[in-house]
This record gives C-alpha cells, structure tokens and sequence, in this order.
C-alpha cells in the first residue's frame, strides 16, 4: 500500500468511526479535523508521487466514504 493509500484509508476509517454517534459532540469535532488532516495529506502525497493520477485517487477515496 502507497502512503497515499495508506492516509486515504485513515481518513475514511476516521470518517466511518463517527457514524451513529451525535453530531454536536466535541470529539466528533476533533475527528472530523483528523479525517480532513488525513485525507489532504493523502492529496499532497499523491500529488508528488510521479506516477499518480490524483483524479482517479480522488474517484477511489469517494468510493470509499459512499460505501
């Protein structure tokens, strides 16, 4: 797995995590920050990777919150 892969992943299991839980709590604050940290440190590791096309990373990153 590519450290893009790698933070994709995290910020979508970070997402995931909150699912069921209340929106207005501060924790779920904190890791919706984490998630966006994760998932925007993703981008820019794909961005300087050569051979990375960031537009179907981005297509499998959504395919992977929709799920």
């Amino acid at each position: 797995m590519s450290l893009p892969e790698a933070l994709g992943a995290l910020g979508v299991c970070t997402l995931d995590s909150l699912e069921g839980r209340p929106p207005t709590s501060r924790e779920v604050a904190l890791d919706l920050l984490a998630a966006d940290a994760f998932v925007t440190y993703a981008f820019e590791a794909a961005a300087q990777l050569p051979d990375t096309a960031v537009e179907p990373f981005a297509a499998h990153l959504l395919a992977g919150i929709r799920a």
